[in-house]
């Protein structure tokens, strides 16, 4: 008995896809160059800089 292939294949595609998606959104909040994204420890949600320098 055992996993069909396909449903192993389906599993390595989904965690490959979870790995890729991580990586954008820890860049994004964390990275240097994070193009205005940030994360409010406060709120706990995701904060955007206006190029006036406002929070949204």
């Amino acid at each position: 008995m055992g996993f069909k292939a396909s449903y192993l294949n389906e599993l390595e595609r989904m965690i490959r896809t979870l790995k890729r998606d991580w990586t954008i959104v820890y860049d994004m909040l964390n990275g240097k160059d994070n193009s205005g994204f940030g994360w409010n420890e406060h709120r706990q949600m995701v904060v955007l800089k206006i190029l006036c320098g406002t929070h949204i």
